[in-house]
């Protein structure tokens, strides 16, 4: 348990813990209940011990009467008492078990915050110039959870510890941007040097890309120094990770970030691109649409509703009309509407925003369209992604004209084509 402990607190989560711990059996002291009601959050270790201490309950009955968030954390597979059980039943879970430190203390840190508790950056040695400080997260906080791609997530963040570079590739509109950010969340914990993003997408010549890093990290320019040697000279040997962002139209850049990589032999990339970036030890992984049921007809709506598209599309259309809800009666249209844009998020998050004024039938029946009826998006969303339109000729306009005019001839194809046949 004590190492537990060690590792929240080297994660810049500040812990009180009684020293000499509690005998069975005694009163709390003041001080006890003093750093319960001033804490910003009670860490629960569910183990087979902790179920059946009488402390333990005490300490959780102090925190709800103090209106402190509580965060249990499964040390053990053990069973939940009922009368604590009542007390978690609206706290979010972290399991430990014999999952390694790398992957569940991001995820307190995570939940944590999420609470409200300010989380320090963590001692280090490290010293960085021109402000970058150790462990500084500069990372975009989006306002929707991410859903369905919890497999993904854990996978990419140990993907990048054995890899500093990591493409997703995929196309417009797959969530590749919202994916690399929650991974570079999650892998943060990982980069002592800090985690930057960096968003590339209004950037066009290839020239600029180590510019618009400096500017990102905060490195001033040094008139006669060129980027390249300004960043090796900033990122040094930092354990440090960069999140460069649609890098589809620079691609031309590849060769400096891997001449940047090759110089900083501590520093990892993960980028995201429709396409490769084409340079040795990249490792590319493409971001598939969500998956979408197979069946609704006879299928229970736990089953349906399970569906990481269905509940996407769910989940976005409660936001424009709160009273929605999937039932037995609309079940059916949803699960259509998410087959039939083929489970990308985009084009379902689109879809979904019509939910105030069409209802799922309705704008099923429209979909014949869709490139009429799927406009609209967050104003807070880039152009290019506030329509499907929008999303495709963003891609359709890096084509060379000999791509594009093979684009318009495999466009016979619904679903895809072989090379044989697009030949």
């Amino acid at each position: 348990m004590l190492s537990i402990v060690e590792a929240i607190e080297r994660s810049g989560v500040r812990v009180w813990l009684d020293p000499s711990g509690i005998p069975g059996g005694t009163s709390y002291g003041h001080e006890i209940v003093a750093a319960i009601r001033e804490s910003g959050a009670l860490i629960l270790l569910c183990s087979a011990a902790s179920m059946v201490s009488r402390n333990v309950r005490q300490e959780v009955a102090l925190a709800w009467k103090h209106e402190r968030p509580i965060l249990p954390m499964l040390v053990e597979p053990v069973e939940i008492p009922d009368d604590l059980a009542y007390w978690l039943e609206a706290a979010q879970w972290v399991e430990v078990l014999n999952r390694p430190e790398g992957e569940w203390l991001p995820d307190v840190v995570r939940s944590l915050g999420r609470l409200g508790v300010v989380v320090e950056p963590p001692q280090t040695d490290e010293i960085a110039p021109d402000g970058i400080g150790p462990r500084t997260v500069r990372l975009p906080t989006p306002l929707t959870a991410l859903l369905g791609r919890d497999t993904e997530v854990h996978e990419l963040a140990e993907l990048l510890t054995d890899h500093r570079l990591v493409t997703l590739t995929g196309p417009g509109g797959v969530g590749k941007t919202r994916l690399a950010i929650e991974v570079a969340h999650v892998a943060a914990m990982a980069f002592l040097g800090g985690t930057t993003f960096v968003d590339l997408s209004p950037v066009r010549d290839p020239r600029l890309v180590l510019p618009a890093i400096c500017h990102a990290l905060g490195v001033r320019e040094v008139s006669g120094i060129p980027f390249q040697e300004t960043l090796v000279t900033a990122i040094g040997k930092r354990r440090a990770l960069l999140v460069l962002d649609n890098c589809e139209q620079v691609v031309e850049a590849a060769a400096d970030l891997a001449a940047l990589l090759a110089a900083c032999p501590r520093l990892s990339v993960l980028a995201t691109s429709r396409g490769p970036l084409g340079v040795r030890g990249e490792r590319a992984v493409s971001v598939e649409p969500l998956p979408v049921p197979l069946a609704v007809v006879g299928a229970g709506l736990d089953h349906v509703r399970a569906s990481p598209a269905v509940a996407l599309f769910a989940d976005r259309a409660a936001d424009v009309r709160p009273d929605f809800t999937l039932t037995d009666d609309n079940v059916a249209a949803v699960a259509s509407i998410c087959g039939r844009l083929d489970g990308l998020p985009l084009a379902i998050e689109l879809a979904a925003a019509r939910a105030e004024l069409l209802s799922p039938e309705a704008l099923l029946a429209r979909l014949d369209k869709r490139l009429r009826v799927l406009t609209g998006g967050p104003r807070d969303l880039p152009d290019r992604q506030r329509t499907l339109r929008d999303t495709i000729a963003w891609s359709h306009d890096l084509l060379t004209p000999e791509e594009q005019t093979l684009f318009r001839r495999i466009s016979v194809f619904a679903g895809g084509c072989s090379l044989e046949a697009a030949e």
